[in-house]
């Protein structure tokens, strides 16, 4: 029982998810609980990354047992789990314990897909001021 307890004051590094925080252009949630053993890897492997992508994503976490977080909880089948969300739209989720070189790898691709999908509002915005410009001349 008392390993259990100890077990029970986990939590990961990365703070707790709210509301604004899926108004960020790119948001990774970490998915986890207390009696998942698997977490606590999964956040070291985190950890490890988190710095070397903090300018370009927002790592956050949500603990998948909370009541108050079942609102920010995707349709994912295990955890742990992560969900990529880019500005608040669930790109994609990935769901297991995952190798630091893996999650590297993960983590270029969302940024990737995020970037063109910058592109693509640029040259939307753009087609339309072209189009202004050009009806107003």
């Amino acid at each position: 029982m008392a390993e259990f307890s100890s077990q029970s004051s986990w939590y990961p590094t990365s703070s707790t998810v709210e509301l604004a925080d899926f108004e960020l252009p790119i948001l990774v949630v970490h998915y986890w609980a207390v009696w998942n053993l698997h977490d606590r890897e999964m956040d070291r492997r985190l950890s490890a990354l988190c710095n070397e992508y903090s300018d370009r994503i927002c790592f956050r976490s949500c603990n998948v047992d909370g009541a108050e977080n079942q609102r920010f909880i995707p349709d994912i089948a295990n955890i742990p789990a992560l969900g990529c969300f880019i500005h608040g739209e669930l790109l994609e989720s990935s769901i297991g314990l995952r190798s630091v070189d893996e999650l590297r790898t993960e983590f270029g691709g969302w940024l990737a897909r995020f970037m063109v999908e910058v592109a693509q509002i640029e040259k939307r915005y753009w087609r339309v001021e072209w189009t202004l410009k050009v009806a107003v001349h």
